[in-house]
């Protein structure tokens, strides 16, 4: 399909890299695993699977802290580039390559963590299969906590052109269109230098969510929820909140 396509290209030329995480500093992916350990209420040196975790942005830092870390990603060159960056620290880590709906399920972790809107590529009964396959190597009592976008803070959204300046001096443009009958965003990414010449561009599907949707598609696959929030702060969910953190428990 056309989509899938977009989504691999998307994805294989580290565009999301490029376009998103290259505006967060290490300060900031710090205070995310932070507070997503205090959330989680984890018990230091218990296992963490990093779902979808791509080179371990985040898990590192879990590592850093004390915890035991496994990634799991479908792209072999990021599962690479996070071993050498953990083996640069002396930390160990654990990688699995492999689709996420084919979770193995002998893991056997405590927590488990999918991070940075890393849902909303499948048809809900494939996300379901995906959740099952991570609920299947989660222990007893384990949590599950993974954040996506908040589709009731786009309902009352113009799909204008949005910039944002980055820190390296160059424009983030963004414009999106919605389908209304499947709740996909298409989204048009542009990176642009101060004399609006493009340097880089793509495009990109996911479907958002409701609260209610996310705790259909959990709890089909066994999940208990445990609690919904509007940011990795604890801040209360609402129609403000553009993104939606969930934890759930086995």
């Amino acid at each position: 399909m056309i989509r899938d396509k977009i989504l691999i290209n998307f994805f294989e030329t580290y565009f999301d890299e490029k376009f998103f995480c290259s505006q967060f500093t290490e300060e900031d992916n710090q205070k995310l695993a932070e507070d997503v350990i205090k959330l989680l209420d984890a018990k230091k040196g218990s296992h963490i699977l990093d779902w979808c975790g791509g080179w371990g942005r985040i898990s590192i830092h879990f590592a850093r802290m004390g915890y035991k870390v496994t990634i799991l990603d479908i792209m072999q060159d990021r599962l690479l580039r996070a071993k050498e960056i953990f083996k640069n620290e002396n930390l160990p880590l654990t990688t699995i390559c492999t689709d996420c709906r084919d979770t193995p399920a002998d893991l056997n972790v405590d927590y488990a963590t999918c991070l940075f809107c890393s849902v909303g590529f499948f048809e809900d009964n494939e996300q379901i299969k995906a959740f099952k396959s991570l609920f299947n190597t989660l222990k007893n009592d384990g949590k599950f906590i993974f954040d996506c976008l908040n589709l009731f803070f786009l309902a009352d959204k113009k799909f204008e052109e949005t910039k944002m300046k980055r820190r390296d001096g160059k424009i983030n443009v963004q414009r999106n269109n919605f389908d209304f009958s499947t709740n996909i965003l298409h989204s048009y990414f542009r990176i642009v230098d101060e004399k609006y010449s493009i340097e880089q561009e793509s495009e990109f599907y996911q479907k958002l969510y409701t609260p209610k949707d996310l705790c259909y598609l959990l709890k089909a696959a066994g999940f208990k929820i445990e609690n919904i929030y509007g940011s990795y702060d604890a801040e209360p969910i609402s129609f403000r909140s553009p993104q939606i953190v969930v934890v759930a428990r086995k």
